[in-house]
């Protein structure tokens, strides 16, 4: 079961590499391009083109709500507290972040990042407050 519970933790470290190369190459393109000023950016991140701080904005997000995914499954799985529930619950974070960051950076529906950011951070709770029942209560 470990296994089962570590598969969406990959999916997220994946597209968390995945969208820093994204986030590399556009700021490097934009560079090459002319549309950045090395000179500048070294000091304002925000003087790249907007496409750029989409992305750098979206793998920054990175580090947000998933740094509490990291920490609850490594927790449940010290604790002994993972379960078909648990895995259920971060293969549905994992694709709330997947969908997350399509609609950051493909769509821009702000309406829709929300709703899937809303989501992720439901289900969090959810597995936060599981972790605590079967750690504190069981």
């Amino acid at each position: 079961m470990p296994a089962a519970l570590l598969a969406p933790v990959f999916i997220q470290v994946v597209l968390t590499f995945a969208l820093l190369f994204m986030m590399g190459g556009a700021r490097y393109g934009a560079v090459k391009g002319g549309r950045a000023d090395a000179k500048e950016i070294s000091v304002n991140s925000d003087a790249y083109p907007e496409d750029v701080r989409i992305a750098s904005n979206c793998f920054r997000n990175q580090f947000e709500l998933p740094t509490l995914f990291y920490a609850v499954t490594a927790f449940a799985l010290i604790a002994g507290a993972q379960s078909h529930l648990m895995t259920a619950l971060a293969w549905a974070f994992a694709l709330t972040r997947l969908l997350h960051a399509f609609v950051f950076v493909v769509t821009k529906n702000l309406n829709h990042r929300f709703l899937a950011y809303l989501a992720g951070a439901v289900i969090l709770m959810v597995m936060w407050a599981l972790l605590a029942y079967k750690t504190l209560l069981v």
